[in-house]
């Protein structure tokens, strides 16, 4: 039971060591506000409000601007991969290149909205949900899309998917399925009527992040708790597990990490200059923040 405990404390202690180091100002992408970011490996991809999409090959040291096929507005809001790279914006539903961000081509049927907030991939199928017109799904790379949850008018934010089932966040609530999509129930209880920003779980838990802070629920949504302690302002932009860490973006007070499931948050800032922190990303060896003009880096 000892050695146990020792055990415990060393793994605890490592843990602490990986997530509360220096973070790294990794580049100011033309004053860019960063949307998304996405960590595959050593290659870095951002999605900007207003200069298009960058990537970089070498975890952030030097960037790489690649607009080529977007078209006229500039403004990307989401990322995934899937064989290929998917990045959305305002005009085109859907773009994608095959390498690493150039030669993108429009692709996209089936999608009744351009407006996609939140990319989700998951074994081969690559998810899109739109602001205000629910979710859409593509099995073939973006050539087709088909409607796979919600309707129009729904006020959409994240999307998550786990062993449990599916997970949409909205504005005061969500929606969760347990049978990929054929049925949808509404969640809310306990939420306060707050804007699910993100949505992350680990095994037996489901977390969301919020405009109202943390919330965390231990029976896959149906009723959830509020979990603020520690948090200067509780306004989460994101959220990510990272080795069993929670880690958060708030708005204006930068990075806070939870080491107990979200029961009590500590400030990750140091190397930070700008703490309105907007998006969260991690690879096998970094974790990356994106913010309102900068991206930060801290080596795990």
């Amino acid at each position: 039971m000892i050695l146990l405990r020792f055990l415990l404390l060393i793994a605890v202690i490592a843990v602490c060591r990986s997530v509360a180091g220096q973070w790294t100002n990794t580049a100011n992408l033309q004053n860019s506000f960063i949307n998304s970011i996405l960590a595959e490996d050593d290659t870095v991809y951002a999605a900007t409000g207003g200069n298009g999409f960058f990537y970089s090959l070498d975890n952030g040291l030097k960037w790489n601007q690649s607009n080529s096929g977007l078209g006229q507005n500039l403004s990307t809001t989401s990322l995934a991969r899937s064989g290929v790279i998917f990045c959305f914006n305002n005009i085109r539903a859907c773009v994608q290149s095959s390498s690493s961000g150039t030669n993108w081509s429009n692709t996209g049927s089936g999608i009744s909205q351009t407006s996609v907030v939140e990319l989700l991939s998951d074994s081969g199928v690559v998810y899109a949900g739109c602001s205000l017109a629910g979710v859409f799904r593509t099995t073939n790379n973006g050539l087709n899309w088909s409607r796979f949850a919600l309707g129009e008018g729904d006020v959409l934010y994240s999307l998550h998917k786990n062993e449990s089932g599916f997970f949409i966040g909205l504005a005061g609530g969500g929606f969760r399925s347990t049978n990929n999509g054929v049925n949808w129930s509404p969640f809310g209880n306990g939420l306060l009527n707050c804007n699910m920003h993100s949505i992350e779980s680990k095994p037996g838990l489901l977390f969301t992040g919020s405009d109202l802070g943390f919330f965390y629920s231990t029976n896959t949504g149906s009723s959830w708790q509020q979990s603020n302690s520690g948090l200067p302002h509780p306004w989460i932009n994101d959220l990510i597990v990272v080795n069993g860490v929670l880690v958060a973006a708030l708005r204006n007070s930068g990075i806070f990490y939870s080491l107990n499931n979200g029961l009590q948050w500590l400030s990750f800032n140091g190397g930070v200059t700008d703490t309105n922190i907007t998006c969260l990303t991690f690879s096998d060896e970094f974790i990356y923040a994106g913010s309102m003009e900068e991206i930060f880096s801290e080596h795990l």
